[in-house]
């Protein structure tokens, strides 16, 4: 990485990239050839960043011996009178390092009639009252301490001034950079001064800000400013082709060395090419660009595709407006992080709505507009084009996946996702089960299924013949996974194992072997019992899942009468700690109910078996109506009445809801529901 782009101007026609040598002929001609009996101002005028500096460094050096070259920057001072003084001490200053005696003797002259004319300064300008008074005498005392009135030092130095063979040209730049108040007391100084014989002054403002400054003392700052310039010169624009390449330039110098994670040639031509070049205007905005381009890329930690990266820093630096509306706008842009259970015409024409707003205030409407669809193409219908779809956003890395975008708005990776890095250690050992095990084990529980969601997206990358051991210690992870995702409207988190463990077995020479290995190496009979249930055929079902009906129906009625055999045998010591022992249970009830539910009730004579059965059977269902949505706490109390009886379910709550000791919140509202209902309460249906 090469170093920052300081924003210095050029000083040599080598350095010029942009041709802007036919302007600086031109303006050094006119300086050389304007008339030498009175002053001669001359401006150029672009917006910030143009150039202006450069161009004035081009005209010196174009300009040579034939002229002495001053410089003045109005912006190191303040006030009228000082910046009369100090205008005419700097001028002497650096004329007394001239080459040419009579230039040096120059200025003492400057320094004198600058002393006197700045009393009077408050009076040309305007100023009343007693400041006037004050400085009539300040003007007195200065004639008199000189000996020669303001007059007769004017003379003298127009005389001097004549005698000089070569013009004096004097710069004044940076105009646009005062205060209003500023930029008019030295546009009234240049039309003071500016009759000097043989000094040729240039301007270098940006037109807008000193028209809009001068028209606080007239009323046209435009027609202000042309009474006092003979000849104002516009900095061209900048070819746009010239700027698009200088600015690639400059970032492949910045980036030089830089890491740029899934970039994509195609994606960054189309967002350059459409969105950033139109937003570029000066020299200033293609180093800009170019300085915050590493920074950028570092802070996102290789969990961005850089081409996204490049577009979202462009449009912070030339529309921050906008840019800073995205967090307002992720969800309308990348989808929402919960279900949203509107019609999508109502959700369309709302995000719609907020996106018009936010372009409303853009600088760059159209390029923003069209910056904007190319990073997100799910909200393209919204933006002038069509909706786009795609499976493998987050797999690029592409900010049009929602949790890549939020990655590049809070620049980290959050605590519930993995990086890159770890991504790619667990894809490299899939080929080593023994080793991914231990990868996936050191895992911490909250980011496993962002893990699985990303191993996902690179299935493609999965070696086939290992694919069934993968697809096995995946499954014996999914009850890290909590039960439900991180809001009411979430997937489950156990959704993101489910699918990983789907797609290697897909990929798997032997499926059935492997779901048979799975079963068997199950932590639990709960486990064993949902790999039987999800991968099992059952042509009794009308949901049924065939494409993930592995094992037929004879091996699936095998597995699970292996499962209920052993659920049968399993002491209340063994069955206790059963994470989903509800359902183990349950599953006695399939070949005959009423021998099953004997079954069941006799486990439920354990205390610890029955305060698992309640608990289990808890949950919060959520309720909504316009004035929104709450959580409801439900007990399937029927299902416990189906498996146990309801005259054995009644006994076994009113016996133990007044003594139990309950470990959460979650336990306590489960039996006061139980006891209520074990007390005549009607339970509400459950869902």
């Amino acid at each position: 990485m090469s170093g920052l782009h300081a924003d210095t101007p050029i000083r040599s026609a080598d350095e010029d990239q942009l041709g802007r040598a036919v302007l600086v002929k031109l303006i050094a001609g006119e300086l050389l050839e304007a008339p030498a009996d009175a002053g001669f101002v001359l401006s150029l005028m672009g917006p910030w960043g143009s150039g202006k500096t450069s161009v004035l460094n081009l005209i010196e050096t174009e300009l040579g011996d034939r002229a002495e070259v001053l410089r003045f920057d109005p912006w190191l001072f303040s006030g009228a009178e000082q910046l009369v003084t100090r205008f005419f001490s700097e001028l002497a200053a650096q004329l007394r390092g001239s080459k040419r005696a009579a230039v040096r003797a120059l200025a003492g002259e400057f320094v004198s009639y600058g002393e006197a004319v700045a009393p009077l300064v408050p009076l040309i300008l305007g100023r009343t009252g007693a400041a006037v008074a004050a400085v009539l005498a300040r003007g007195r005392k200065a004639v008199k301490d000189k000996g020669a009135s303001t007059t007769a030092q004017r003379r003298e130095l127009q005389r001097r001034l004549a005698a000089v063979e070569r013009p004096i040209v004097v710069f004044v730049d940076d105009i646009d950079r005062l205060t209003p108040d500023e930029v008019r007391e030295v546009v009234r100084l240049v039309k003071l001064v500016g009759d000097l014989p043989g000094v040729r002054y240039v301007l270098a403002f940006d037109r807008r800000r000193v028209e809009l400054a001068l028209n606080h003392c007239a009323e046209d700052g435009r027609a202000y400013l042309e009474k006092i310039v003979q000849a104002p010169h516009d900095l061209p624009e900048i070819d746009p082709v010239r700027l698009r390449r200088f600015t690639l330039q400059a970032l492949n110098e910045r980036l030089n060395g830089v890491q740029l994670p899934f970039f994509s040639q195609a994606a960054w031509g189309n967002l350059y090419g459409a969105g950033i070049a139109p937003m570029l205007k000066t020299l200033r905005d293609a180093r800009r660009l170019a300085n915050v381009a590493p920074a950028a890329l570092t802070l996102t930690q290789d969990e961005v595709a850089a081409q996204d990266v490049l577009a979202l820093e462009a449009l912070r630096l030339f529309d921050p407006d906008v840019h800073g509306a995205l967090p307002d706008l992720a969800d309308a842009l990348a989808g929402g992080a919960r279900v949203d259970l509107r019609p999508q015409q109502e959700i369309d024409k709302e995000a719609s709505n907020r996106i018009a707003q936010v372009l409303n205030n853009s600088a760059h409407p159209e390029a923003t507009r069209e910056l904007l669809r190319l990073l997100f193409p799910a909200a393209g219908n919204l933006l002038g084009g069509s909706r786009g779809a795609s499976t493998d956003w987050r797999a690029r890395r592409r900010v049009a996946s929602r949790s890549v975008l939020d990655v590049y708005l809070q620049a980290t990776i959050g605590e519930h996702a993995v990086t890159t890095a770890h991504v790619r250690d667990v894809l490299d050992a899939m080929g080593e089960p023994s080793r991914l095990r231990e990868l996936v084990e050191a895992t911490p529980d909250e980011q496993l299924a962002d893990l699985f969601d990303r191993l996902a997206e690179l299935q493609s990358a999965f070696p086939a013949e290992q694919a069934g051991e993968v697809a096995m210690v995946v499954a014996l992870q999914e009850l890290r996974l909590s039960k439900r995702g991180h809001g009411p409207m979430s997937a489950p988190a156990r959704w993101s194992a489910i699918g990983l463990v789907d797609a290697l077995l897909r990929k798997a020479p032997d499926p059935v072997a492997a779901v048979r290995r799975m079963i068997d190496a199950a932590p639990d009979l709960s486990h064993a019992l949902r790999i039987a249930n999800r991968y099992g055929t059952f042509n009794e079902r009308e949901d049924r899942e065939r494409e993930r009906e592995i094992l037929d129906e004879h091996a699936t009625v095998a597995a699970l009468e292996d499962i209920r055999g052993q659920v049968r045998r399993a002491s209340a010591e063994q069955l206790r700690g059963e994470p989903e022992l509800r359902r183990l249970l349950a599953s006695i009830l399939v070949r005959d109910e009423a021998a099953g539910r004997a079954e069941v009730a006799a486990k439920a004579a354990n205390d610890e078996i029955m305060r698992a059965l309640v608990r289990q059977s808890f949950g919060w269902g959520y309720r909504s109506n316009d004035m929104g949505t709450w959580p409801i706490a439900q007990l399937d109390w029927d299902g416990l009445v189906h498996m146990l009886g309801e005259d054995v379910l009644k006994a076994r709550v009113l016996e133990l809801a007044p003594s139990i000791e309950v470990a959460d919140g979650d336990e306590r509202t489960a039996w006061e529901l139980a006891a209520r209902y074990a007390a005549g309460e009607k339970p509400p249906p459950f869902p």
